[in-house]
């Protein structure tokens, strides 16, 4: 449940690769965790029970109540539907990234996780790479075959779609239009006149790849000071160094571009400032370089953020005392929250906003700097994004530099030829031209409209909840029996379908004493239809003479005190000895997979195999 557990104090989010010297947040073998696991469910319990009680204040009113539950509520949302509360319509969204199917798998309680989140109506995740991720888990875990948007299980059916998280647009907007941030904007435009500001916002969080993030600046300032040779010297070096970067970026947008369709306009569009601005003689001086950092404290209690914590002010410790002069800092460190105003104020006038998570579900912060980009207000400057592809925020923001946060030299070149686009020697309406548009899809895209897509979309699903047609199965109870035969007067014929047998201790199992009973009416006639040879139906029910017997789907068939006999004696089979060597290649390439060969039938048997990659391979 950690994995999936709310951060009240920002977006908390699992990490596929951790660094190797850092524990995992959880650990399966902790009998504390367990507790902790069990502690957590039942506060849960608590919350089901207050919340979605018809007699709450909470609850909602009305013929169908809609509630929305964060990833907080996981475990339990599959309670609340069948605790009475029968017009109760259940939408869950998942901020943090759903892990993949061999990360959770290592938590001893994974399929109640993914069971309790199948609970709700409607799964909204961020992107299409988590709900693949969680759509693996239903097939792996709860053995349900899901389609690309649905999951039908237990009579009920559960869509699956994506809600890409917007920024808070119009808290920024109210912000930028203060006093307050007027003057902090004038305050930071005079402290840093004549620098370029590169501005990274998070948590100290181990997952935001803060020592990855000091690695790379550290191997930027390098090269940027490294600048300041005689121009004799450095002109060769530097000409060759910035094609070398060009190069290495722009064949890194091409790798990214490549897995998503839609953006090659904008893309070339990025490509082509790229290539005018590392052809301008006059470059930035990147030897003036400012990072702000903006570190947020986060669960200081837990050892694993300590250490992270140590490890950055360390390493911050290290890069600033190398590179300061006495009146040149290239790292200014805020580790403390910073009001909306101030931040509004530094996302306004940063020339590059640096955003490399080593893995994150969205990622608002891109999306609020964008945002804070508003050219009608004074000492607004343009910006551009160093953004890692690992962040859900990269399948949006097209117009960003996307990156690999372990790629130390990609992320050093990004930031280089971030501050090019927006600080070199590209006109005003160039350096607008990128951010303007990313600004026009933020504010299209920003919290509002998420809010809204998702409360319609499980209003779809609530109003076609009727016409799944699916249904609950119904017990076979004696009252029920009791009406069927009462229905009329006269015999009645009952089919039974026996192609999933009950098993007990890998034997199969027979329910006798009713198949006794049925056999003792003389008013019902009895036929039993199964998928099984003659010989398995003549062990399980050969006793039964009353019974009409049907095997192999109708291939076989005994009458009541009758012998067995084909249904169609001239049917021909030499079609077998054609389809069982393309049966065998099957399952020779298909691990876990086999064949089984009855007397009309050649079946591919893959319940044994993964379960995702046996389906795919059957058809």
């Amino acid at each position: 449940p950690q994995l999936l557990r709310k951060n009240h104090e920002g977006d908390s989010s699992p990490m596929p690769q951790r660094p190797k010297d850092l524990p995992p947040p959880l650990s399966p073998t902790n009998r504390e965790d367990h507790e902790a696991s069990e502690g957590f469910a039942k506060s849960d319990g608590r919350f089901v029970s207050m919340d979605l009680d018809p007699r709450s204040a909470h609850a909602g009113t009305g013929p169908q109540k809609k509630v929305s539950f964060s990833e907080e509520t996981s475990s339990m949302v599959s309670k609340s539907p069948s605790d009475g509360i029968g017009k109760l319509k259940v939408a869950f969204f998942l901020h943090t990234p759903f892990p993949s199917f061999e990360m959770i798998n290592v938590l001893p309680n994974c399929t109640e996780i993914v069971e309790g989140i199948l609970g709700a109506d409607l799964i909204g995740f961020h992107t299409y790479s988590f709900l693949r991720h969680y759509r693996s888990c239903v097939i792996r875990l709860c053995g349900f075959t899901p389609e690309m948007d649905t999951i039908d299980h237990m009579g009920r059916r559960t869509k699956l779609s994506v809600f890409p998280i917007g920024a808070n647009c119009q808290d920024i907007s109210q912000a930028m239009q203060t006093d307050e941030f007027a003057e902090k904007l004038r305050e930071l435009t005079n402290e840093f006149k004549g620098k370029n500001v590169v501005l990274s916002v998070e948590r100290l969080d181990y997952t935001k790849g803060m020592p990855q993030k000091l690695d790379a600046i550290e191997l930027y300032l390098e090269e940027a000071h490294a600048q300041q040779k005689s121009a004799a010297e450095a002109q060769e070096e530097d000409d060759e160094a910035g094609q070398v970067r060009s190069n290495r970026l722009e064949g890194l947008q091409k790798k990214f571009k490549e897995r998503r369709h839609g953006s090659s306009a904008l893309r070339t569009s990025v490509k082509h400032w790229i290539r005018q601005a590392w052809a301008s003689e006059d470059q930035l001086d990147h030897a003036k370089t400012v990072f702000v950092f903006v570190a947020i404290p986060s669960r200081q209690k837990v050892e694993e953020y300590k250490n992270i914590k140590d490890e950055v002010h360390r390493r911050i410790t290290d890069v600033s005392g190398r590179f300061s002069t006495g009146t040149y800092s290239p790292i200014k460190y805020l580790f403390h929250t910073v009001d909306l105003n101030e931040l509004a104020a530094l996302y306004a006038r940063a020339d590059c906003c640096l955003v490399t998570p080593l893995i994150d579900g969205m990622n608002l912060v891109a999306k609020e700097f964008i945002a804070a980009k508003d050219r009608s207000l004074a000492n607004v400057v343009p910006g551009t994004i160093v953004l890692s592809e690992n962040a859900g925020a990269a399948q949006e923001l097209f117009d960003a530099l996307v990156v690999n946060p372990y790629d130390v030299d990609a992320v050093a070149d990004a930031i280089h030829t971030g501050l090019e686009l927006t600080r070199g020697s590209l006109d005003k309406e160039a350096r607008w031209e990128i951010t303007e548009r990313m600004r026009t899809s933020v504010l299209q895209n920003d919290a509002v409209a998420w809010a809204r897509g998702l409360l319609q979309e499980l209003q779809i699903v609530s109003s076609l909840a009727g016409s799944v047609g699916y249904a609950p199965a119904i017990k076979m109870l004696d009252f029920l029996a009791a009406c069927f035969f009462e229905s009329a007067m006269g015999t009645k014929a009952l089919f039974i379908d026996f192609d999933v047998a009950l098993q007990d201790d890998g034997q199969w199992s027979v329910p006798k004493p009713l198949f006794h009973r049925l056999a003792a009416r003389n008013d019902l006639k009895v036929y039993i239809l199964s998928a099984f040879g003659k010989d398995f139906m003549e062990e399980h029910f050969g006793e039964y003479n009353a019974f009409t017997l049907i095997a192999e789907n109708g291939f076989h068939v005994r009458n009541p005190e009758a012998l067995w006999q084909r249904a169609r004696p001239s049917t021909a089979m030499e079609w077998m000895e054609k389809v069982k060597p393309v049966m065998e290649l099957f399952v020779r390439c298909t691990p876990g997979a086999k064949i089984d060969v009855r007397a009309s039938s050649v079946a591919w048997h893959y319940k044994d195999c993964d379960e995702e990659y046996g389906l795919f391979k059957s058809k």
